[in-house]
C-alpha cells in the first residue's frame, strides 16, 4: 500500500506526569518507519508503519509491543487518561480504540471492525484518511483529515464530530497537546500551527487567521510533548529514531509587584508570579518613570534621591526566542529615613508576658517583633533545654512565635533584639495545658518498703504494665504481691501525650476478690490489702474513665518459729527483739529506703507520671 506524504500524529495529555529526563534522541527498538507518536505516563507510544506494531519506549530506551495489527500500516496513535489507545491506519478512514485492559493485543487488520476488543470511534466513507490524532485533558479526541485539510473534535463518549479548524492550505500531519492545553499540529506544507485552549473552547470553527503559524520546513508525522512546556519529540516518518526539539511558542508573561517599604534606607524587591518556568529575566528600576542608572537587579535600596518619588520596576522575561516586558504598579511617595533608635518591644526595653496553649495543638502568636532603626537582629533562647535552644517544634520568625508542644509546663522564651543603638528583651512564658483526657494511668507500689530493689509498676490507660526498678524498666511485666501485703494505687487521668489532667471526682478502686480490703487515702489514691492468694483483677474508675489490671498474689511463706534471746535493757534503751533499732541505724535504713523510692519516682516523674495540681 502506498504511503501518502501526509502524516501521523501524536497526543500527549496535559494531565500526564513529566518524565524526569528525556534524552535528546530516542530509538524505538525494532521499528522501521515510526509515524505517529505520543507520550503518556512516562512512556513514548509509537505507531510503526513498517511493522504493524504500536509500541512503548521508556526514557531509558526499553521498547515493548502493546498492539499488533497484522496486515495493517499504523499511522497515528493517542492515549487517553485511562490508558486506552486510539489509533488509525494508513488508507483506512476509521478511528479505532482499544481499552487498556485488553492490551497487549494482536488483531488482524481485516477484522478490526468486528473484533470485540476493538471499538470503532469514528468512520467516514471515501478516500479521506486521518494522520493526526490527540487526546486533550478531558479525553476529547482530536484528529486531522488529509484531503479536506481540517481538524475535528470527537467529544468523549460520542461519535458525532465537531469541526474545529477549516480552510487549511495543506493536509494535517502530526498533532499533540502542549502542557498548557494548546493544540499544535503540522501540515503537509511544512508549517506548524497552534490554537490555545481558550480558542478551542470558544466559537468554532477556527480559520487559519485565528491560528499562530510558524514555518518549520518539515511535515511532522508525529509530535509528542514531554510535559516541559514546548519540549517535544518529532517524527519524520523514516527510520526508528525520534529527536527532541522545542517550538517557539507564544510567550505569556506573568505579573510583577514591588514588595517593601517606600522609605529611604529600605530595600524593595521585585516579586514575580505566573511567568513561564523556563524564563530568564532582566530588571530595570524606575524613579518617576525614568530609568535609574545601574538599578538592574531584583532588589533596590532607596536613597535620599528618591524622597517624594514614585518607584516602579520593569521586568523582561524571555524563553524560546520570545520575550515580554511588564511594569509594576508604583510604590511611594518615598519617605525620609527613620531616625536612629534602640529596639523596643511594644515601646518597652524589657517586657514579660505569657500565652496559654494546649498540648498537641498548633499555635501562632504574632506581634512579638521589635521596632528600632536600624532594624534589629534577634537572639532567641529558652529555659526548656540545657543548651538554651527553643523547645522542639517551636520557631520564632519575623516576630511570630509558632509551633506545637506536647509536654505540659511553662517554658520561657527569651527574645533579645539588638542594633547599633542598644537592645531590648522580651520574655514570653508559654503555659502548656494538657489536652483532652483519654484514660486513667495508675502507679502501683508497696505501701511499706522492705528493700530498695522492690519494684514499682506503671499501668497505662490501655492496661499494659511496665515494671520499674532502680536498674531500669521492664515492659509487659506482671504486678505481684504477697498474701497479707498491702499495695498503694495512685491514679492519674492523662491525655494522649501522657500529661496528667486534674481529676474531678474521687477515684473508685475495687477488686474481683471480695476478701480484699480497699482503703481510700485521698481523691486519687487508695491501698489494697490482699487476704487471699490468687489473681486479683483491680478496676479503677474516675471521671467516666475505667481501667483494669491484674495483680498476681502468691501465698505468704511462713517461717518456722525460732527462739529469740532476751536481754535486759539498759536505762534509756530499747529491748532487743532481733533487730538493731538504735537511732543511727534506723535513720540510715529509712534514708536507704527513701533514696530508692526517690530514684524510681524521679524516673517516673520524667515520664509524666503523677498528679497534676
Amino acid at each position: 500500500m502506498t504511503l501518502l506524504t501526509m502524516s501521523a500524529v501524536v497526543a500527549a495529555t496535559p494531565a500526564m506526569a513529566a518524565p524526569t529526563v528525556w534524552p535528546s534522541s530516542l530509538t524505538v527498538a525494532g521499528g522501521s518507519s515510526v509515524q505517529g507518536i505520543t507520550i503518556h505516563d512516562g512512556l513514548l507510544y509509537a505507531a510503526d508503519h513498517g511493522t504493524g506494531r504500536f509500541t512503548t519506549t521508556t526514557p531509558g530506551g526499553s521498547t515493548k509491543t502493546v498492539l499488533t495489527v497484522e496486515g495493517g500500516e499504523p499511522a497515528a496513535v493517542a492515549v487517553d487518561s485511562k490508558g486506552d489507545v486510539a489509533f488509525t491506519l494508513d488508507s483506512d478512514p476509521t478511528v479505532y480504540q482499544v481499552a487498556a485492559s485488553a492490551l497487549p493485543l494482536t488483531v488482524s487488520a481485516n477484522s478490526l471492525s468486528t473484533d470485540p476488543n476493538v471499538q470503532v470511534r469514528y468512520h467516514q466513507t471515501g478516500t479521506e484518511y486521518f494522520y493526526g490524532l490527540a487526546f486533550d485533558a478531558s479525553d476529547n479526541l482530536y484528529f486531522g483529515k488529509s484531503v479536506n485539510a481540517s481538524v475535528y473534535e470527537l467529544p468523549a463518549g460520542q461519535q458525532t464530530v465537531v469541526t474545529t479548524v477549516v480552510g487549511l492550505e495543506a493536509g494535517v500531519d502530526g498533532m499533540g497537546f502542549a502542557p498548557d492545553g494548546s493544540l499544535y499540529f503540522a501540515t503537509d506544507d511544512g508549517n506548524v500551527h497552534s490554537a490555545t485552549k481558550s480558542q478551542l473552547q470558544s466559537s468554532l470553527p477556527l480559520s487559519p487567521a485565528d491560528l499562530r503559524t510558524q514555518p518549520d520546513g518539515d511535515a511532522y508525522m508525529g509530535i509528542a510533548f514531554t510535559g516541559t512546556r514546548l519540549e517535544h519529540y518529532e517524527s519524520l516518518g523514516g527510520g526508528n529514531v525520534v529527536a527532541l526539539a522545542k517550538f517557539e511558542g507564544p510567550y505569556t508573561p506573568g505579573t510583577v509587584t514591588v514588595a517593601g517599604t517606600a522609605r529611604v534606607g529600605e530595600t524593595l524587591t521585585a516579586k514575580l508570579s505566573g511567568w513561564p518556568s523556563d524564563s530568564e529575566y532582566t530588571y530595570q528600576w524606575l524613579r518617576n518613570s525614568q530609568a535609574i542608572s545601574g538599578a538592574t537587579s531584583k532588589t533596590y535600596q532607596l536613597t535620599d534621591v528618591e524622597i517624594g518619588a514614585q518607584i516602579t520596576v520593569s521586568v523582561t522575561g524571555s524563553a524560546n526566542g520570545e520575550s515580554a516586558t511588564v511594569t509594576s504598579n508604583p510604590v511611594g511617595p518615598v519617605g525620609r529615613a527613620l531616625p536612629l533608635s534602640a529596639p523596643l518591644f511594644n515601646g518597652q526595653s524589657d517586657v514579660s508576658l505569657s500565652r496559654t496553649v494546649t498540648a498537641g495543638e498548633r499555635f501562632s502568636f504574632t506581634g512579638f517583633g521589635a521596632t528600632g532603626n536600624p532594624a534589629p537582629t534577634y537572639t532567641v533562647t529558652s529555659d526548656a533545654n540545657a543548651d538554651r535552644s527553643l523547645p522542639t517544634g517551636v520557631t520564632f520568625k519575623n516576630g511570630t512565635l509558632s509551633g506545637v508542644l506536647t509536654d505540659i509546663g511553662s517554658p520561657e522564651i527569651v527574645v533579645t533584639a539588638k542594633n547599633s543603638q542598644g537592645q531590648a528583651v522580651e520574655r514570653i512564658e508559654l503555659i502548656v495545658n494538657p489536652a483532652k483526657p483519654i484514660g486513667l494511668k495508675a502507679v502501683v507500689s508497696p505501701q511499706r518498703w522492705e528493700s530498695k530493689d522492690e519494684p514499682v509498676w506503671e499501668v497505662a490507660p490501655d492496661g499494659s504494665v511496665t515494671q520499674w526498678l532502680t536498674s531500669g524498666e521492664k515492659p509487659g511485666a506482671t504486678i505481684t504481691a504477697k498474701q497479707g501485703s498491702t499495695l498503694e494505687v495512685d491514679v492519674v487521668k492523662v491525655d494522649k501525650y501522657g500529661n496528667p489532667v486534674t481529676s474531678l471526682q474521687r477515684v473508685s478502686v475495687t477488686s474481683s476478690i471480695a476478701t480484699d480490703t480497699v482503703k481510700a487515702l485521698s481523691q486519687d489514691d487508695a491501698t489494697i490489702t490482699f487476704n487471699h492468694a490468687s489473681p486479683h483483677v483491680i478496676t479503677i474508675r474516675q471521671d467516666g474513665f475505667v481501667n483494669t489490671f491484674t495483680i498476681q498474689v502468691s501465698p505468704q511463706t511462713v517461717a518456722s518459729p525460732t527462739a529469740t534471746p532476751t536481754a535486759t535493757a539498759a536505762a534509756d534503751s530499747l529491748a532487743f527483739t532481733g533487730a538493731n533499732v538504735a537511732m543511727p541505724m534506723g535513720v540510715a535504713l529509712v534514708l536507704f529506703f527513701i533514696g530508692g523510692i526517690l530514684l524510681i519516682w524521679t524516673h517516673l516523674r520524667k515520664r509524666r507520671i503523677g498528679r497534676h495540681n
